[in-house]
C-alpha cells in the first residue's frame, strides 16, 4: 500500500510538471491526497518495521552513517507536501524522487548483507549465498554496461523529444 501511495504521488507530481490548466490542478489535488496517505503509511510502516525486524535497529547502531538515507526520505516526504502548496511542480517531483530513493536506499543499507531475510536466519538469502559465479558476474557486468549505455541514450532521446509542458489543442471529428 505504501508503494502504491508513494508512486501515485510521484506520478501525479510528474503530470503536474508536464501539464497546464485543469489537468495540472487535478494532478496537484491527487498528489496532495496521495501524499497524505503516503505520510500516514510511512509512519505506520516505519513503526512496524522496527518492531518486526530488529536487525534494522542494530544496523543503525553499528553504522550510524546510514541515518542519511532515512533523512533523505524524510526531507523528500516533507517536500512532497510543501512544494505543491507553492505551485512548484518540478520541486515537488524532485522531492518525490528523493523520497523514493531515500526509502529504497534505507532498506538496502540497513538489511545489508541480507537480501531477503527469513524467519529462520539459516534460510535467509545473503549477498554471499545468493551470488552467481565470478564468471557469470563478469559477463553480467559487461551486458549491464552495454544495456545502461543504451538506456541512457534512449532516456536522453525521449526527454529531448518530449521536453516542456504538454499543449492541448482543439481537435475536430471526435
Amino acid at each position: 500500500m505504501l508503494a502504491l501511495a508513494a508512486l501515485t504521488t510521484h506520478k501525479a507530481n510528474y503530470i503536474a510538471v508536464k501539464t497546464k490548466n485543469i489537468l495540472n490542478t487535478r494532478s496537484r489535488r491527487i498528489a496532495r491526497l496521495a501524499w497524505l496517505i503516503t505520510m500516514v503509511l510511512t509512519v505506520l510502516a516505519t513503526l512496524l518495521t522496527f518492531s518486526v525486524q530488529p536487525a534494522i535497529r542494530a544496523s543503525f547502531s553499528l553504522r550510524p552513517w546510514e541515518v542519511i538515507f532515512p533523512v533523505i526520505a524524510l526531507v523528500g516526504l516533507i517536500g512532497m507536501g510543501y512544494f505543491p502548496l507553492r505551485q512548484r511542480d518540478l520541486a515537488a517531483f524532485v522531492a518525490s524522487c528523493a523520497y523514493l530513493v531515500g526509502l529504497l536506499a534505507s532498506t538496502a543499507v540497513t538489511l545489508y548483507p541480507l537480501v531477503l531475510p527469513a524467519v529462520n536466519p539459516a534460510y535467509s538469502l545473503t549477498i554471499y549465498n545468493a551470488s552467481a559465479s565470478p564468471y557469470a558476474q563478469a559477463v553480467g557486468l559487461v551486458w549491464w554496461s552495454i544495456g545502461m549505455v543504451l538506456a541512457i541514450l534512449y532516456l536522453i532521446l525521449t526527454y529531448r523529444l518530449f521536453w516542456g509542458k504538454v499543449r492541448l489543442t482543439e481537435t475536430t471529428g471526435y
